[in-house]
C-alpha cells in the first residue's frame, strides 16, 4: 500500500507554489514519483474549503483521474468523526482532517497548523498507524509558500517515506 497523505486547507497555497525546492514542489515531485497518495473527503467542511479553490479542486481533480487521490466515503468517515476526543486532549479544531487521517490510513499530513499537526501525530488523539507513525511535513510557514529553506529536510522527510508495494 502506498503512503497516503492529507491536504490541510492551510497549506492549499504551497500546495500549488511553483518554487523550485518549495514545500508544495517536493510534496508534488514525491506523489508523482509514485510513493504518495491523496486522501481526501466530501465531508461538508472539507467540501466548503476545497470548494473555494478552484486550483486546488482542479489539482485534486487531476490526482484522482490519475490514481493518486482517494475519496473517503462518508459513510467510514462518521464513525472515526465519532472517536476523535474533544478538548482538551485535541487541540486543534480539525475534527474532520483527524478523522480522515483514520479513515483514509494516513500517515502524512501537509499542513500549515501547528496545533493540528501536534494532533496529527498524538497517538492519544488518534490511534497509531502501524510501522509508520504519523507525521507532518516540516519546516511548512504558514505565509510564505514560495520559501525554500527546509528543502533539505522536507526531502529527505518524504524520501523515507516510500511505496513497498508499487
Amino acid at each position: 500500500m502506498c503512503v497516503r497523505a492529507i491536504l490541510d486547507a492551510s497549506a492549499f497555497r504551497h500546495f500549488s507554489a511553483e518554487t523550485r525546492n518549495s514545500a508544495g514542489y517536493q510534496f508534488r515531485k514525491w506523489l508523482n514519483r509514485e510513493d504518495g497518495i491523496i486522501v481526501y473527503t466530501n465531508y461538508a467542511k472539507y467540501k466548503k474549503e476545497v470548494s473555494v479553490n478552484n486550483e486546488i479542486r482542479g489539482l485534486l481533480q487531476a490526482y484522482l483521474k490519475i490514481g493518486k487521490a482517494i475519496d473517503i466515503a462518508l459513510a467510514d468517515l462518521q464513525p472515526a468523526l465519532n472517536d476523535i476526543p474533544d478538548p482538551p486532549i485535541r487541540r486543534s479544531d480539525d475534527r474532520h482532517i483527524l478523522a480522515l487521517a483514520v479513515a483514509g490510513k494516513a500517515t502524512v499530513l501537509f499542513s500549515c497548523d501547528k496545533k493540528l499537526c501536534k494532533d496529527f501525530a498524538n497517538p492519544k488523539v488518534i490511534p497509531g498507524a502501524g510501522r509508520q507513525r504519523r507525521r507532518s511535513l516540516p519546516s511548512i510557514d504558514k505565509h510564505s509558500p514560495e520559501e525554500t529553506t527546509g528543502a533539505k529536510k522536507r526531502r529527505g522527510f518524504l524520501n523515507s517515506r516510500r511505496c513497498t508495494s508499487c
